[in-house]
């Protein structure tokens, strides 16, 4: 008498998926030995693609039947045994050496004194297949690529797939939950102020949260700021198996410059720098305005002796180093605490440059904000205006386009004529190398310029909003805020910060064209009756 071995096999791992094949299979194979009175010993279910060997259920069969515990196998169809070579070699060779006397399957059975011809045939249309269906995915998916769908199932955060694509023929769709915490992120960590952790721990804050509800690891944040997807590009394989740049047709979330900037950003800081003790506010922000090094900060936390008048730190010492009476038992002590920048001469030691105290920062920075605060009125009129007149600002864009592209054309003939000058002998080698990176650096900053161009309506507002986020009351912010405030409004509003003898120099962000232009509209149209929101936009124009 044969012993069976029933081996039932789906594809997938996932339990929600090919379920009634497995019961399917089960319920045929049970009515096919019960016609033919096959002794089945028992079943086995396997959830495992059989494409590869290594099913770990499938080899402990064979061990099973070479032992002896059962000599035949049943099952649906043969490809559910094997559709690769080599565990197809394992059947063919057992069933020939008569280690298996029988294998069944609803449309044909194998025997030992069978031809082994057919089952090897049975076995090829098997592996083809999988060779087929994943060379038919793998074009499908390029095909899906090339029209400007990324092809990914997994999408970076603030992107989510589109689960009925005939609403609007878009395939990807910004996540309603995600996309505007991320796009905050992208923001805070373009100004330079914030490490990965506080970026981990601001997400964390605002409620972003994995499908399982869980809060993102920090590994996720150091990967999401090199995303090309967000700034509307993506890698996908080409028909050659080489990873390529394909231009995408998602709603971007930041420009290519942004992107770039963040990259030099991530560069230069220390991915492994944890919280820290104490904040400050500019440290990372300002160069030395004589051997441009590195600016760092220094805390010191002095007390004015009740007993003698010395005065003396209290970081380091408990008791007044000359009369040591205890701090402890000081009434009312006078505590001088004050933050001073100094350059750290790393790059030069010889360097003569004095520190400056962190008030006086303050007090200078605070003074530039008094010329940018928007009050609560102009900032909700400046939103309406932006939404209402941003189109006629931006005006078409499709000339500009046109003519970049033709540039762009230009510049890819003249690179593709540099091999014939090269092998004509018109150019040497370095030559051509030198006109090979101008050109690309042209054709990069085409390429941002058309991306410009073509998404102008969308950074227009996000800068003008951006900004003006930035301004609404900015001044009493910096005054009440701790030091990651001062550190982001400094960062966004100030640049190029040098500090040369004792005094702070920068640069300020030039404000939008339609904040600049906001006062003569408001007086003209007569929207503005309230002295204070004119005296607001006096300032502010």
């Amino acid at each position: 008498m044969i012993r069976f071995i029933a081996y039932v096999r789906k594809s997938q791992d996932r339990s929600d998926r090919q379920v009634m094949s497995i019961d399917g299979q089960i319920n045929e194979i049970k009515r096919f030995a019960k016609q033919n009175g096959y002794t089945i010993v028992d079943i086995v279910i396997e959830t495992k693609s059989a494409k590869k060997p290594g099913r770990p259920l499938f080899n402990k069969m064979i061990e099973r039947i070479q032992k002896g515990e059962a000599n035949g196998i049943l099952c649906w169809k043969l490809n559910r045994v094997a559709r690769n070579p080599v565990d197809a070699g394992t059947i063919s060779w057992m069933l020939q050496g008569n280690v298996i006397q029988a294998i069944h399957s609803k449309e044909r059975s194998y025997l030992p004194s069978d031809n082994v011809l057919m089952m090897q045939i049975d076995f090829g249309i098997a592996n083809q297949y999988v060779k087929d269906l994943s060379s038919d995915t793998c074009r499908g998916l390029r095909d899906k690529a090339s029209l400007g769908w990324n092809p990914q199932a997994i999408l970076p955060i603030g992107y989510i797939h589109n689960p009925i694509k005939e609403l609007n023929g878009e395939h990807i769709l910004c996540d309603p939950e995600r996309f505007p915490i991320v796009s905050i992120l992208w923001k805070r960590f373009e100004t330079g102020a914030y490490s990965l952790h506080e970026i981990k721990r601001m997400a964390d804050s605002m409620g972003l949260v994995n499908k399982n509800g869980k809060p993102y690891a920090l590994n996720t944040f150091c990967l999401l700021f090199e995303k090309p997807m967000y700034y509307g590009k993506f890698y996908w394989k080409d028909e050659n198996g080489v990873s390529v740049l394909w231009e995408g047709k998602h709603t971007p979330m930041i420009s290519e410059a942004t992107f770039r900037k963040v990259q030099q950003i991530k560069k230069l800081r220390n991915r492994n720098s944890g919280p820290k003790g104490y904040v400050y506010a500019y440290r990372g922000l300002i160069t030395c305005g004589e051997c441009d090094g590195h600016v760092t900060a220094e805390r010191t936390k002095q007390v004015i002796c009740t007993n003698c008048k010395f005065k003396y730190s209290v970081i380091t010492n408990e008791i007044c180093r000359k009369c040591k009476t205890p701090l402890a038992s000081m009434e009312r002590p006078k505590v001088i605490e004050n933050i001073y920048y100094r350059c750290s001469r790393r790059k030069n030691p010889s360097c003569k440059q004095k520190s400056i105290r962190e008030k006086s920062i303050n007090e200078k920075i605070s003074d530039v904000l008094l010329n940018i605060n928007i009050s609560d009125g102009i900032y909700n009129w400046a939103k309406q205006y932006i939404e209402n007149h941003a189109s006629e600002k931006i005006g078409d864009q499709e000339t500009h386009i046109d003519s970049l592209k033709k540039n762009v054309d230009r510049i890819n003939s003249k690179l593709q004529g540099l091999l014939d000058l090269q092998l004509s002998g018109s150019i040497s080698a370095n030559e051509a190398t030198e006109m090979r990176n101008s050109y690309k650096e042209q054709l990069a900053q085409l390429d941002q310029e058309i991306f410009d161009r073509q998404n102008a309506l969308t950074i227009y507002i996000s800068e003008n909003n951006t900004y003006l986020d930035f301004a609404q009351n900015c001044t009493e912010r910096f005054k009440s805020g701790d030091s990651k405030t001062k550190k982001e409004l400094t960062a966004f509003f100030c640049s190029n910060l040098k500090l040369f003898d004792k005094t702070l120099y920068f640069s300020t962000k030039k404000a939008p064209e339609v904040l600049s232009s906001m006062q003569t509209t408001l007086f003209l149209n007569n929207q503005c009756s309230n002295l204070k929101l004119r005296e607001n936009i006096r300032v502010l124009g």
